[in-house]
């Protein structure tokens, strides 16, 4: 039997393949048990299992990425951000874990060290890769108004607008961008529309009573 060359390449890929599925069934089955874990919010449990696994196969994406889930959970923003850089520079990035998902948790790490310009670059490729969504724009308006940019600023939170029509933050942001440019009939609008869809905010009321009593509307100011 073992003279047929055919029928030994054979009996070889066949164990070749019985020990690739055993030991994927096998990874699989841990990836459970800490997905568990992450679930039932035992983060600081699942911590040494996934080093374990990295100093393994340092090349496992899902294991880095849910070893950086666990520290980003726990707020330990500075180790979670190599393992998500690790994780967008992987090949089977967007194949075994989101791509949105970790650039959004990466984005985030980026805003709480105010590191503005990569915080950006991560929300312009969120834009990219899903453009209906009307938070990356808003985001990206953002980071801009802060840095003093309110023309692109502006922007930015008028495509977020165009995607939600509904969205009260980009409105009241509007309004503060032209009433610094004085335009302040524009600008009460845009506060009109930020307290008609959330009538808690405030900020915006505040402007608007200041509209008024610019145009010596006591009453509606008051």
């Amino acid at each position: 039997m073992l003279d047929n060359p055919y029928l030994v390449v054979a009996l070889v890929m066949g164990v070749f393949l019985i020990f690739f599925f055993l030991k994927r069934f096998i990874q699989l089955g841990k990836f459970e048990r800490i997905e568990k874990m992450i679930h039932a919010k035992h983060f600081q449990k699942a911590i040494p299992l996934l080093k374990a696994m990295n100093a393994k196969n340092d090349d496992n994406i899902l294991s880095h990425y849910y070893l950086g889930l666990c520290y980003f959970n726990l707020q330990n923003f500075e180790w979670a951000m190599p393992e998500f850089k690790k994780v967008i520079r992987h090949p089977r990035l967007g194949k075994e874990v989101d791509e949105l998902e970790v650039r959004e948790k990466l984005a985030n790490i980026y805003l709480h060290y105010n590191q503005l310009e990569e915080a950006q670059k991560e929300f312009l490729l969120m834009a990219q890769l899903d453009p209906k969504n009307y938070k990356n724009y808003f985001e990206i308006g953002m980071i801009l108004y802060k840095q003093g940019y309110l023309d692109p600023a502006y922007t930015y939170f008028q495509k977020a607008l165009e995607r939600n029509p509904k969205f009260p933050d980009a409105y009241y942001h509007v309004g503060l961008i032209t009433y610094d440019k004085k335009r302040f009939n524009e600008s009460l609008s845009f506060f009109s529309d930020a307290v008609k869809y959330d009538s808690t905010l405030y900020k915006a009321r505040y402007y608007m009573g200041m509209i008024y009593f610019a145009n010596k509307s006591y009453e509606k100011s008051l």
